[in-house]
């Protein structure tokens, strides 16, 4: 089988590019843009990590015990 050769190599990511045809979106000078992304940071070296996240803003268990609702007015015990 031969040997294949990359096209282009990655070396970093610049951001997000949601304007452009995600097929149209070439590196230059070993960055590209992201087609997509979500919850993700571009540190100064433009290498890509998760963002921090967030726990849930309840707790199970946490003493919830009432919900009233008029259809207007919703309170939370």
């Amino acid at each position: 089988m031969p040997k294949t050769q990359p096209m282009f190599e990655i070396k970093g990511f610049r951001g997000k590019n949601n304007l452009a045809d995600p097929a149209r979106i070439l590196p230059a000078g070993g960055t590209s843009f992201l087609a997509e992304c979500r919850d993700a940071d571009i540190d100064d070296e433009f290498m890509i990590h998760r963002r921090g996240g967030f726990g849930p803003p309840i707790f199970p268990g946490g003493g919830i015990h009432s919900l009233w609702s008029n259809g207007e007015v919703c309170l939370l015990v």
